[in-house]
């Protein structure tokens, strides 16, 4: 028997799901792609009111500038609830700037309850509007889920890909892939044995499996014909689940101190975690860090002998360290060419961002709004015209929707 959601079960879990999942947290975390979901849950529409206070006011109004800086974009994969490298997803978004997204495989409904009697279906439901308030804090912009169901303890890669229907889940997982078009995707898991629980080990050797086929129009060609979508190969892939002393490509360190949140950026994500009652009783951790390594992976393989042109010594402190991630350099980094006069319209947009970055008055944020307004004009005047090319014509309604969530 496979544990995964079909028919009008998935209907009635999907819309359970979303009403949880309703009461969202925002300030720069707001829904960043907006097409119809079949069998994933993204982040809809922010209820007023239940803004975290570091994202309303003038503070609030420089990490939405933030986002205009960049055209980074990082989607983390996981098994479960609390899985989430938390700290590296905080200081990604609200350090960075990235559109962050968060892909859980199932929503840990078969976990035991630290605060209440509810199981199963009605424990998952719980988990996940509470990974949606955790959220809140990472400065999450996209959340999603799969079909596959959490169906206990899993001894063993093979127990868990037996319990779950394989292709779904994978199909799903390209579905997402497919929908957020990220530059950056990152493994929680390694996608070995040493990843202990089957779900991690499944959601490791998934994940690069899962990336290959989304850039391959012969996978899932369905997604295409019929959902409108289009395939996406993925720029820069990564998976964690590094033990000390292994060679990586990547360190966050998510100890820096945020001037901003008061805190470090490991000890602000933890606050979110702490909501995860069910599984923590609200408790927060104290004391320590986290520094996460990563190891850079190429076109969804193995690394073997592609390691050493992916090696960096030293390592590096993001994923797209000496990459430009500029409004100016987003055809290189999504691989399309631009006519000239598109060029120079990025280039006019890049300059309004540039001026509002340089004049921000935390003491008159509204200052910033015509600058931000004539930014958004010049965006239009670009992907209004005609030549843009589909992934950077993606990129720039995404970063459209930045604009107008900073004015």
């Amino acid at each position: 028997m496979a544990f995964v959601r079909r028919g009008a079960n998935v209907a009635w879990w999907v819309a359970a799901s979303a009403v949880l999942a309703a009461a969202l947290p925002n300030g720069p975390a707001c829904a960043q792609t907006r097409s119809p979901l079949d069998r994933v849950l993204a982040f809809p529409a922010p209820i007023p009111g239940e803004a975290l206070q570091v994202d309303a006011g003038a503070l609030g109004a420089w990490h939405r500038i933030r986002k205009l800086t960049t055209t980074s974009s990082i989607l983390h994969i996981t098994a479960h609830p609390d899985d989430e490298h938390s700290g590296m997803l905080t200081l990604a978004s609200r350090d960075r700037g990235a559109r962050t997204a968060l892909l859980s495989l199932n929503r840990g409904e078969a976990g035991a309850n630290a605060i209440g009697p509810e199981l199963f279906d009605a424990l998952g439901l719980i988990r996940t509007r509470e990974l949606v308030l955790s959220g809140r804090y990472y400065g999450l912009d996209d959340l999603y889920f799969t079909s596959a169901v959490d169906y206990g303890y899993s001894k063993s890669l093979g127990e868990a890909m037996r319990s779950w229907d394989r292709e779904a889940v994978l199909e799903d997982i390209v579905r997402v892939i497919r929908l957020n078009r990220p530059i950056v995707a990152v493994s929680r898991f390694h996608g070995t044995p040493r990843d202990g629980h089957g779900h991690h080990h499944a959601a490791g050797l998934l994940t690069p499996e899962a990336v290959a086929a989304a850039a391959d129009p012969a996978r899932f060609p369905d997604q295409i014909a019929r959902e409108g979508l289009r395939p996406w190969r993925v720029p820069f892939l990564y998976r964690g689940g590094l033990r000390l002393g292994e060679p990586h490509d990547v360190v966050v360190d998510a100890n820096l101190y945020s001037p901003s949140l008061g805190t470090t950026y490991q000890r602000w994500a933890d606050r979110g975690l702490s909501l995860q009652r069910s599984q923590t009783s609200g408790r927060v951790r104290s004391g320590g860090g986290r520094v996460y390594r990563y190891e850079r992976l190429a076109d969804g393989s193995e690394p073997g002998a592609n390691r050493p042109p992916y090696q960096r010594e030293p390592a590096a402190t993001g994923f797209l360290d000496g990459i430009d991630t500029r409004l100016t350099g987003l055809p290189a980094l999504v691989g399309e060419a631009v006519a000239p006069e598109i060029a120079a319209g990025l280039a006019g947009v890049q300059e309004a961002i540039d001026g509002v970055v340089r004049d921000f008055d935390f003491t008159a944020p509204e200052r910033s709004v015509a600058e931000l307004a004539r930014g958004l004009a010049l965006l239009r005047a670009v992907t209004g015209g005609e030549g843009v090319p589909a992934e950077v014509g993606f990129h720039l309604a995404v970063k459209e929707r930045q604009f107008e969530d900073a004015i």
